[in-house]
């Protein structure tokens, strides 16, 4: 029998009841929507995204969110399920390689929400750490990339999580998206997703840190021409206001519609000052990179 279909033995399933599960979240910064099968039809996806902390923590049938607010578009729900998986006394992730897990979680939210839905999130949370992964009907490989730490570093002091205590609606780019797709903007809007996942990693491994500025920015603005409800006014002159305060990028994580905006400075306490002044509901998320693939940090 293999490995990975030998039962749990009785004394892993009374660890998994003791001990606390942790999981990553994660940022995109460019290629969003071209990781979903269903939108590419054969056609290759690029998304650049790293995993971040506070880590979200699973212990005793209890959630711990470290703080992240639901609906933030930082996966929070993938990294729910994730843990619940990995909690499962049906499930042994030890003998299985990091694909097979992320593939594994794929499979189950697919199932369970019974929509098309994209590889990105499952796969970004399990590898951990910055990648830029390869899509296609029925894989996710990350690519190799010759991107050192400090480099990773230096991309996180320009960065700048700023939750925009507005309501995410999500789902209704969601349905944007697959009603319009196929459209002639709709086409050349993933086509530049495409681009735009691929390049910011490339332009990071060049360190060329304003091109990933611009990409972000490239990406925001296809990421609207494919869901225009990706956006709202008070949304617009959130990123306006910023990009006139030193941002020199910006996005919405995940589908938009609201949550977090993740914007790109080289004066990243100044841009924060002036958004958090004239946006006061508005609040920044710390976060950290988080380097450690799902099976370190559990130690599986």
């Amino acid at each position: 029998m293999p490995q990975e279909l030998m039962p749990t033995s009785t004394s892993n399933i009374i660890n998994k009841i003791n001990y606390s599960l942790k999981a990553p979240l994660r940022i995109d910064f460019a290629g969003g929507w071209t990781d979903v099968p269903h939108i590419m039809k054969g056609k290759k996806g690029f998304v650049s995204n790293a995993a971040i902390r506070p880590l979200v923590e699973y212990k005793a049938g209890k959630f711990n969110f470290s703080g992240y607010p639901r609906g933030s578009g930082l996966s929070t729900s993938t990294a729910a399920k994730l843990l619940e998986m990995l909690n499962s006394k049906t499930y042994n992730a030890e003998p299985k390689s990091l694909s097979n897990i992320g593939e594994d979680l794929f499979n189950l939210e697919n199932e369970e929400l019974q929509w098309f839905i994209g590889r990105q999130d499952q796969y970004a949370i399990v590898y951990g750490g910055f990648h830029c992964f390869e899509f296609g009907d029925d894989y996710a490989k990350p690519l190799d990339l010759d991107i050192d730490r400090d480099t990773l570093d230096t991309l996180r002091q320009k960065l700048l999580l700023l939750h925009t205590s507005e309501s995410r609606n999500a789902q209704l780019a969601v349905e944007e998206v697959y009603k319009y797709h196929n459209t002639e903007n709709g086409q050349r809007a993933i086509a530049e997703l495409v681009i735009c996942g691929r390049e910011f990693a490339r332009a990071l491994e060049r360190k060329d840190f304003d091109a990933c500025a611009q990409i972000i920015d490239r990406n925001w603005e296809a990421q609207k021409l494919l869901a225009p409800s990706s956006t709202t006014e008070k949304l617009d002159a959130m990123y306006a206001f910023a990009k006139a305060n030193g941002a020199l990028g910006g996005k919405l994580c995940g589908a938009g519609g609201g949550g977090a905006f993740l914007f790109f400075a080289n004066d990243v306490d100044q841009l924060k000052k002036a958004m958090k002044q004239k946006f006061v509901d508005a609040f920044e998320i710390d976060f950290e990179f988080e380097y450690r693939s799902i099976k370190e940090l559990n130690q599986f």
